[in-house]
């Protein structure tokens, strides 16, 4: 039997309701290629069993994986790791892809087959209903955020993949984008490839401390980005989502998720204050 060209990655932690509906969806688009192009890989980082239950039920063509439970990045490579193919694409079990998405990403391997990296469209479900929620939306590219990228495979393997040392789904999308940027690679984006990402209610502490984790791994591995990311950045954007975002949000949303926004907002400006007084708030103690 020959390799397939295309091997689709997704992680998956504890929602197979979710997952289900991705590979629903994603179904019609394996359908829609020519028989044995694509394979589909899930990597399962869930405590339980229902997500193998749940795929060798309803989703036997999907290969199931183990994964290493220490957080989306190893899961990603862990699932890469299975990839037969030339070409892999990450989504995220989270997300439905339209139907096109497999096609569009298929079109534009063989179109620009020198390319390395491709990243898709990340669109809402709906508009924004509250200031508690967030959505990683992605409509002109240059995100590169890991719930809709693709690969060489060869390139992804020569760069190392995600950087395991990123425990949470925060920074380890910008650190890879960082390093395929350095080799000056381009990155092209696919109109067609297009997934829908469900709005998320944000968690005040889990999010803070997830974010600011991440960025100290991000900046002690590229010290030149302190400037972009740096305690007095991270006071400045702060306050200028406190004014621009949060204060007028209030308004728009009336009230809905308004104190969860400010003590985000607050957090931060004390977190970008904390280290630009020389370490007042220290990552040791998360």
């Amino acid at each position: 039997m020959n390799s397939p060209s295309i091997s689709v990655v997704i992680p998956a932690c504890d929602r197979p309701e979710l997952l289900s509906r991705c590979l629903a969806r994603l179904h019609l688009g394996v359908e829609a290629l020519e028989r044995g192009l694509c394979e589909v890989i899930v990597s399962d980082d869930s405590q339980e069993g229902d997500v193998r239950l749940c795929l060798e039920g309803a989703f036997p063509w999907v290969r199931y994986v183990k994964g290493p439970r220490k957080g989306p990045a190893a899961n990603r490579n862990c699932g890469a790791r299975f990839s037969r193919a030339e070409w892999i694409i990450f989504l995220d079990d989270d997300c439905v892809p339209d139907v096109g998405l497999l096609q569009a990403y298929y079109a534009a391997f063989k179109e620009y087959s020198e390319t390395q990296a491709f990243e898709g469209v990340i669109y809402s479900e709906r508009p924004q209903r509250s200031l508690h929620e967030g959505c990683p939306i992605n409509e002109k590219g240059g995100c590169f955020w890991s719930c809709n990228i693709a690969f060489k495979r060869d390139f992804f393997n020569q760069i190392g993949g995600f950087d395991e040392r990123f425990p949470y789904p925060a920074y380890e999308d910008m650190d890879l984008h960082y390093r395929v940027r350095a080799l000056g690679v381009e990155i092209r984006f696919v109109q067609g490839a297009r997934v829908m990402h469900p709005w998320k209610q944000l968690t005040v502490w889990k999010r803070f401390k997830q974010q600011r984790i991440s960025s100290q791994i991000y900046l002690d591995k590229h010290p030149e980005e302190k400037k972009k990311h740096g305690s007095d950045l991270i006071m400045k954007i702060a306050l200028m989502r406190l004014l621009k975002v949060t204060l007028p949000g209030s308004i728009q949303f009336r009230g809905r998720g308004f104190l969860p926004a400010l003590a985000f907002d607050v957090l931060d400006l004390f977190f970008g204050l904390g280290l630009f007084l020389k370490g007042v708030f220290r990552f040791e103690r998360f």
